[in-house]
């Protein structure tokens, strides 16, 4: 038997939202005009998404956010 605890993993909702307009095609410099933000903002987001998960590539983030029903 495993005592293993399943820690859930939080991501922001602007990490979610970021990410899933990453899914649906658009870039950094996309994201951040639609969002309202800066460019360096929504990488920074990415870029912690990503470490937040483990995963060292956009795709498997991509991928893994839509595993945990993140992003539709």
């Amino acid at each position: 038997m495993s005592d293993r605890i399943e820690e859930r993993i939080q991501l922001s909702p602007l990490q979610i939202e970021s990410i899933q307009l990453l899914a649906d095609g658009n870039s950094a410099k996309q994201i951040a005009y639609r969002m309202g933000l800066t460019e360096f903002t929504v990488q920074w987001n990415i870029r912690m998404a990503k470490e937040r998960l483990g995963v060292k590539k956009e795709t498997a983030l991509v991928a893994r956010a839509f595993r945990e029903q993140w992003i539709a």
